[in-house]
């Protein structure tokens, strides 16, 4: 770990250190859009027995990230709990609702209230557990990106999670974060799925 700033008063003391943080068990990165694997947050992503649309993960004990605890600290920071939120929403969708990789996801919305500390000197792991909400439509016209008139909706369900002729285009993940049995808060967000050419093609419009 770096030494901090002389400038800088850390506000806690170095966490336990874990095992090497490249053995840890990791997700691939690419199920959370990671090209350097130590980057990549969680450990599992498993769906909740008897629950479709649950999921639950834990946080990758690495306490001695480069940038997440480039100064001491003795609590999990509220960003490395972000990211690892984020994470989890884009593999729910890559590995439990068969979006394929290469797919743009684009956040749309997010929110977040923490309510305690996630202790690095624990012995047990941040764990979180998500559901997701979803959106049905019905459209009219082409499948999104090809091309031909403006879709319109002509039914609309509030279900959890939004699909285009069977394409899922947008989902909403929750989160609540707990650690020993106590609850740290949570996050949410939304975001939308685009095909990548079709976000490139999105993309050129807004340079132009």
């Amino acid at each position: 770990m770096p030494d901090p700033s002389p400038d800088f008063v850390a506000p806690g003391g170095a966490p336990k250190k874990v095992a090497a943080p490249l053995a840890l068990p990791r997700i691939a990165g690419k199920y959370v859009h990671k090209v350097h694997q130590r980057n990549v947050l969680l450990t599992r992503v498993d769906r909740v027995v008897g629950a479709d649309h649950e999921f639950e993960s834990e946080i990758t004990p690495d306490w001695d990230h480069p940038f997440f605890f480039e100064h001491p600290l003795d609590h999990v920071p509220a960003m490395m709990m972000v990211e690892s939120g984020r994470q989890l929403g884009i593999a729910i969708g890559h590995l439990h609702y068969g979006v394929a990789l290469g797919v743009v996801y684009i956040t749309a919305t997010f929110s977040m209230d923490f309510t305690d500390f996630a202790n690095t000197e624990s012995p047990h792991p941040v764990l979180i557990h998500a559901r997701t909400s979803q959106l049905r439509y019905e459209w009219t016209g082409p499948p999104l990106g090809e091309g031909g008139p403006p879709h319109k909706v002509i039914r609309e369900e509030m279900e959890d999670r939004a699909y285009v002729r069977g394409r899922l285009v947008h989902i909403h993940v929750a989160a609540n974060f707990s650690q020993d049995g106590r609850d740290l808060g949570g996050m949410g967000g939304s975001c939308k799925l685009y095909p990548r050419d079709f976000y490139i093609k999105l993309r050129s419009q807004h340079l132009k």
